[in-house]
């Protein structure tokens, strides 16, 4: 039984390009004559007399178009490789010595310049007619193209003859493989709040939408910028298609990561951590709230520079389980020398609280030739896949050759920086490793939940990193956002509160106060950006006024300023009235008002007089929240008229005493005409008065 692979769908378009700009008959001495592209082969062949290899080959040039000279295909077997270094020195062109060879004449060729080739095994006997291959073992092969006579092309790749008797590979256990990648760009909100999507940017989102489509249901694990997905929503009309098409394919496995590009480990060293965590926040927002079938998860975190102690740390703290410490970043700092010889386990890395979080390091070979590849026109795309798997299966016979197994190992597949491969390398590579048993292809979290750490003699293997990182490469030169923010913030938060509920400008301005912490800003770009804020808000601010100096009247100890409030906006403002003055209380402090647009508000401020004259009084708007001044403080003259204090104090004691003397006066008068009274009857006796009676003397 052979196990095939047929062309994967990124090759397919790509061999269809090249064949609808096929040249016309005057073009084809410019083309290179040689292979265009391997496009199908067997993986196995089996270990049974009679087996055959069928593989499938575009060829490009003046012959494969129909050219008169004679031209061939040298197929060549050499020994099996027994080991990853073996395979790498036969991809670089260092094979091993020759077993066999055939030659076969391309006599028919059709248009499409495909030639499909059968080529017969032989195993216990050895003959002209067919090709050698009597041990079992992985086989270089050599394909090559001859016109007339001469060599002119050649391309490796490799195929596994199985043990005596079987038709199909027998495995125990596979290895579980994750493809992984990001996806980044540059901010694409503009200083101007434009936004704009960079060609290269969208390409990518591009690539990805189409991975996505092209392998449904493949495990897939992406880490996607935020801030780039949400540009593709305000941005044309082909990035909304493009964004419609993110958001109806199947969602891969998404890696949470902050809105803009800021580095961790930069901003724990930088003691500004509340940056990064809001970036974070904002950023799994953002993709959950664009992408509604997506889940960002903190599986891992991808690194791609140098990690001090005091990042993995953080990184760690945030709720990340492991940290993907790319090839790049490998190379950088504490892990630069270091050889990681099993990139299939984990290691441990010291913390700076004494614990340990999980890292893992993808293999640097196959990462650089995954970047390679990644470059590479699209017809290599099949062939780099061929190279991978066979890698892998030198990896497998490595650890079984010392007795290890495949129990607790993973591999991560992924670039040099951890960007997203190109689509047909992606599409070809799936489609090839999900076509053999000895793989199975899972998500990062799958994988890593698999995978233990590595032992070195006996104890968990660990890494100490320095406190703080020292590295500065592919960052801008600027110095840390955290002033701008701030600053920034506080002045969106002010000027945010004059404006009613549904207003626009606000969101606008935080938008811009989102990407001010790019760790790719140069100070003067993070100026540019902020100094948009400043105008706008120095524009609002511009538009309210007060009356201009003026003299006030109060009337009594209790009474109020009434004031003319100017709105030039066509927008209802809401602004705080700060009154001072030594003379006067306001007994309801400072006041928010409310003023309509394009009009004159009057507002009537409470104030108690405190003495009477003249004095000065002082009047400032300011926002709301955050007491920001939008007008300079003008100065009024208050005038009191009323009594107050000791003269209140002296005319009460007045009335008193004059009602004092009136009752006294009055109760004296009734005196007086009461005793005259009673004097006059004294004298002038009425006839009313009582008669002596003479018994009374007798009785007496």
């Amino acid at each position: 039984m052979r196990r095939a692979i047929t062309i994967g769908w990124a090759t397919s378009v790509a061999l269809a390009g090249v064949l609808c700009s096929m040249p016309s008959d005057s073009a084809r001495a410019e083309i290179t004559e040689g292979i265009g592209a391997l496009v199908s082969q067997d993986q196995y062949v089996a270990g049974i007399e009679g087996s055959t290899i069928d593989l499938s080959l575009y060829l490009q040039g003046p012959s494969a178009l129909g050219s008169d000279a004679p031209t061939s295909i040298l197929v060549t077997v050499h020994r099996p490789v027994t080991d990853r270094v073996a395979v790498q020195q036969a991809i670089d062109g260092d094979l091993p010595s020759t077993v066999d060879s055939m030659r076969f004449p391309i006599e028919q060729r059709d248009a499409s310049g495909v030639v499909d080739l059968v080529i017969p095994i032989e195993i216990g006997t050895r003959t002209r007619e067919r090709m050698q291959m009597s041990a079992a073992g992985l086989y270089p092969l050599s394909i090559g193209v001859e016109v007339d006579g001469n060599s002119v092309d050649r391309i490796i790749t490799f195929v596994e003859r199985l043990p005596d008797g079987l038709d199909a590979p027998a495995v125990e256990q596979s290895l579980p493989v994750a493809l992984v990648g990001s996806v980044d760009g540059d901010v694409t909100l503009q200083a101007d709040s434009t936004t704009t999507v960079r060609a290269a940017d969208r390409s990518r989102v591009a690539e990805l939408a189409t991975i996505i489509e092209s392998l449904p249901g493949t495990p897939l694990t992406v880490a996607l910028r935020p801030e780039l997905v949400e540009g593709l929503g305000r941005s044309s009309t082909e990035d909304a298609e493009l964004l419609t098409r993110l958001q109806f394919a199947d969602a891969p496995s998404y890696l949470s990561m902050p809105y803009v590009q800021v580095d961790p480990g930069a901003m724990a060293d930088s003691q500004t951590n509340d940056i990064f965590i809001g970036q974070l926040r904002l950023g799994e927002d953002a993709l959950a709230d664009t992408l509604p079938e997506s889940r960002p998860s903190r599986t891992a975190w991808i690194q791609t520079s140098e990690l001090s102690a005091t990042g993995a740390q953080f990184i760690r703290d945030l709720g990340f389980r492991s940290i993907l410490i790319t090839p790049a970043a490998a190379d950088a700092g504490a892990f630069a020398g270091l050889a990681f010889a099993d990139s299939t386990r984990k290691v441990e890395i010291e913390l700076a609280s004494g614990g340990f979080i999980d890292a893992v390091f993808p293999d640097p070979v196959l990462a650089s030739r995954l970047t390679a590849a990644s470059s590479a026109p699209p017809s290599d795309a099949y062939l780099a896949a061929q190279h991978v798997l066979a890698e892998i299966k030198a990896l497998r016979r490595e650890l079984d050759d010392i007795g290890q197994s495949l129990s607790g190992r993973s591999l991560i597949l992924t670039t040099d920086d951890g960007t997203l491969m190109s689509t047909d390398l992606t599409v070809a590579l799936a489609d090839t490793l999900s076509s053999s048993n000895e793989v199975e292809l899972v998500t990062l979290d799958d994988a890593l939940s698999r995978t233990t750490v590595a032992l070195v003699d006996g104890r968990p293997a660990a890494i100490r990193l320095p406190v703080t990182s020292q590295d500065t490469t592919g960052q801008a030169a600027s110095s840390s956002p955290a002033e701008a923010l701030y600053l920034t913030g506080a002045r969106i938060d002010a000027f945010a509160s004059m404006l009613p509920d549904g207003d626009e400008r606000p969101a606008m301005w935080r938008r811009i106060l989102d990407v001010l912490p790019d760790q790719r800003f140069t100070d003067a770009v993070r100026f540019a950006y902020a100094d948009v804020v400043r105008q706008e808000t120095e524009a609002l601010a511009g538009q309210v006024a007060t009356p201009a100096s003026t003299t006030f009247t109060l009337g009594g100890r209790d009474s109020a300023i009434r004031l003319s409030l100017r709105n030039d906006s066509a927008t209802e403002l809401s602004v705080r009235v700060r009154l001072a003055s030594s003379k006067l209380r306001f007994p309801e402090g400072e006041l928010v008002v409310q003023l309509a647009p394009t009009a004159i508000t009057s507002v009537e401020i409470p104030v108690e007089a405190r003495s009477n004259g003249r004095f000065p009084v002082t009047v400032q708007l300011l926002t709301p929240e955050g007491q920001l001044p939008l007008t300079q403080p003008i100065v009024f003259t208050a005038r009191v008229n009323a009594l107050a204090g000791l003269g209140q104090v002296v005319t009460i004691m007045a009335f008193l005493l004059l009602a004092v003397w009136w009752i006294h006066h009055l109760r004296r008068r009734y005196r007086d005409r009461q005793t005259l009274v009673t004097d006059t009857t004294r004298r002038h006796p009425s006839g009313d008065s009582p008669r002596h009676d003479p018994d009374s003397d007798t009785t007496n």
